[in-house]
């Protein structure tokens, strides 16, 4: 895997996109009312693809039925140029909060508790779907998120 400066214009040659990929989302350790995960794309294709920037987002339901969810983008750390080798990665950093907001229920859970994440490869059109076993989403579905980071995560 190689980092190299984010093009200014135009598409990314060589782009990755979902059904390319592998999605995979664990646990990191919670702080309080803050819960954090790793989202891992591995490339399972015997081809290189290259991602840059952010993936998108959207919670579902065990019966793939869209949950609110809103993805904030972070602005650390950069983007950056990402070549995926065969069986080469990259993750993500998400983070959201469990406390309701206050026109969310404040009894039981504040939303619909997700079963799958989809996620949308930056620039590409087809996603992938990864497990989700790490509770309902509060603030209406609110989940901040890093630009890809090569490698699994540290």
């Amino acid at each position: 895997m190689s980092n190299e400066p984010v093009p200014t214009a135009g598409a990314l040659e060589g782009g990755c996109n979902g059904e390319m990929l592998y999605a995979e989302v664990t646990q990191a350790p919670p702080a309080a009312g803050q819960r954090y995960a790793h989202l891992t794309l591995t490339n399972e294709t015997e081809s290189e693809c290259k991602l840059s920037g952010y993936v998108g987002l959207q919670l579902l339901t065990a019966s793939d039925r869209p949950i609110p969810t809103q993805a904030e983008k972070l602005p650390a750390p950069k983007p950056t140029v990402i070549t995926l080798t065969p069986d080469g990665s990259a993750y993500a950093r998400l983070s959201w909060t469990v406390i309701p907001a206050s026109d969310e229920p404040q009894e039981g859970a504040c939303a619909d508790t997700p079963a799958l994440l989809r996620v949308t490869p930056p620039g590409a059109k087809s996603p992938t779907t990864a497990g989700w076993e790490l509770g309902a989403v509060c603030a209406h579905g609110r989940i901040k998120v890093t630009a890809l980071q090569a490698g699994p995560p540290g």
